[in-house]
């Protein structure tokens, strides 16, 4: 399941697409299926994630005409020319790096004019909670540094004249899961295993009737809370 609804943007003018911390690529996939005949740019500060994608793309022919690359980046100094991509993709990357204004700006340096940006981050309430039941949910090494207020991004938003086109919240059971999870000192027990299987499903496209509850309870109780932006 995408974090971000790419049905309800244009995509035909998407020829160019990056994607910043892009971890194991699943929205490059999924983007993958949706454009054609476009680039699809992928960087990550972790090499192990990288090396996997660049193995895991080898030899997969490129959906509908799509060519790929992977590479390892400091997200906040990319090395890319100014306005040069039509789509760039921030998803729950914020919340694990210093300096997080840097990462924004450069979304915005490296996106062309009217281009769209796509940021998600973990929604406060959710988020507040995990970090209130266990320290251990903020302390694990490439956690989470920060909580974000609606505030804090629209301020960097303006500073950047970015626009909010559309916004939403998405992942309500992630939300469930987690603050369980934190609730029992971030051990896994048997039903939790059970339940992160069944997110792990709703992934993939299966277990439709508890996508579709979980969709009915996103706009209040979504985990990750994603705004649409254009430049």
């Amino acid at each position: 399941m995408d974090t971000f609804n790419f049905e309800s943007l244009n995509l035909k003018k998407v020829k160019k697409a990056i994607d910043i911390g892009c971890g194991n690529g699943r929205h490059l996939k999924s983007l993958g299926f949706r454009l054609k005949k476009a680039e699809i740019f992928g960087v990550d500060q972790l090499k192990h994630e990288i090396h996997k994608l660049n193995n895991e793309f080898e030899t997969h022919v490129c959906k509908n005409g799509n060519c790929y690359s992977f590479s390892v980046q400091d997200i906040r100094a990319i090395s890319f020319e100014d306005n040069c991509f039509d789509m760039v993709i921030c998803s729950e990357v914020l919340e694990h790096v210093p300096n997080f204004e840097k990462v924004i700006k450069e979304c915005y340096r490296i996106l062309k004019p009217g281009g769209v940006l796509l940021i998600s981050v973990p929604s406060y309430v959710p988020e507040m909670l995990c970090w209130k039941y266990s320290k251990k949910y903020k302390q694990t090494p490439g956690g989470h540094i920060r909580i974000f207020s609606n505030k804090l991004l629209l301020e960097n938003f303006q500073k950047l004249n970015l626009k909010i086109f559309k916004k939403n919240r998405m992942h309500s059971f992630h939300s469930l899961y987690w603050i369980l999870r934190a609730r029992n000192d971030m051990e896994e027990t048997p039903f939790l295993k059970k339940f992160h299987s069944l997110l792990v499903k709703q992934m993939f496209g299966q277990a439709k009737i508890s996508a579709f509850i979980e969709k009915l309870l996103d706009p209040v109780f979504g985990k990750s809370k994603c705004f649409y932006l254009r430049k």
